[in-house]
């Protein structure tokens, strides 16, 4: 077929999308310490197992899905509807570059997301709870759970992102 009878069809970014995303990764960070929590106890060790092998990786992609989303959207409006939607006002964070801190805007943080060569979650862990799995020494079992805080590194910068799960 002639390239000029070919029917061409876009991408339209859905900011719908962004939050759907959001939605699942609020899901995750709300239920990881409870999860951690039955799966110490005794007959529940799949759920840990589930956990420790997805929940990291999964959250990590939901992060990078609703950044590009984001961005995507953004330059969308921008060169579509010449709508600037300015996410530069929004501050999520900060960021330590060269070793000053400033603080860090939504779009800087979805560039920080999408360019991050390092995820490093921050971890609790559960409390011992009754019918717990016992270690080697007969210590109750402690699980990690996710806590709603990312460190983000690249080559020179690294941040903190903390999600508001409240």
């Amino acid at each position: 077929m002639p390239e000029n009878n070919r029917i061409k069809k876009e991408y339209i970014p859905q900011f719908s999308h962004a939050l759907l995303h959001a939605h699942q990764l609020l899901g995750y960070f709300l239920a990881s310490e409870r999860i951690a929590e039955m799966a110490a106890e005794e007959g529940f060790a799949f759920l840990g197992l589930m956990q420790q092998l997805h929940e990291k990786a999964e959250v990590r992609q939901l992060l990078v899905n609703i950044a590009t989303n984001i961005r995507i959207g953004r330059d969308y409006q921008k060169i579509h509807y010449a709508v600037n939607v300015d996410l530069s006002k929004a501050q999520v964070g900060k960021l330590i570059e060269a070793g000053k801190q400033k603080p860090l805007a939504l779009l800087e943080a979805c560039n920080k997301i999408i360019h991050a060569i390092k995820f490093v979650f921050e971890t609790g862990e559960t409390r011992a709870v009754k019918n717990s799995y016992t270690d080697l020494k007969g210590g109750k079992i402690r699980l990690p759970y996710l806590k709603p805080i990312v460190h983000l590194s690249g080559k020179r910068w690294n941040t903190s992102l903390g999600i508001d799960v409240s």
